[in-house]
């Protein structure tokens, strides 16, 4: 199972072509996203063209979204722990994004953003670079 991130979900609407070599494998796997993520791409909602919206609109409501749950909160709150004490910064909508996937099961997460790729050492994830 794959977790897709924002950046990930930009490209594949915007750019196509330079994601879809990973589609059948996440067709074959299965994918989700996260509440954080429809939020980073909707805060900027007045610069997208309405085709756009309609765009992230359908494909979010193609994808199980997973919540930041208490659970998941307390799991990034945990990684947020570790990565300070370690001296490791990343940004914090990417450290819930981290909580709700480990709290969910999901091992591999899919994007653009080398922070996931900085941290998968210390979490035991795969963070496959597009």
């Amino acid at each position: 199972m794959f977790l897709i991130d924002t950046s990930f979900v930009i490209e594949l609407l915007r750019r196509p072509s330079t994601v879809e070599r990973f589609l059948p494998e996440i067709d074959r796997e299965g994918a989700k996203t996260t509440a954080i993520t429809v939020y980073e791409i909707f805060r900027r909602r007045s610069r997208m063209s309405k085709s756009e919206e309609m765009a992230f609109t359908r494909f979010f409501r193609s994808f199980d979204v997973l919540p930041l749950d208490s659970y998941s909160a307390e799991k990034a709150a945990m990684i947020h722990e570790k990565l300070e004490k370690i001296g490791e910064k990343i940004n914090e909508f990417d450290i819930m994004i981290l909580g709700i996937m480990l709290h969910n099961g999901i091992d591999k997460i899919i994007t653009k953003d080398r922070d996931f790729e900085k941290v998968a050492k210390y979490l035991d994830i795969e963070a496959i670079i597009i």
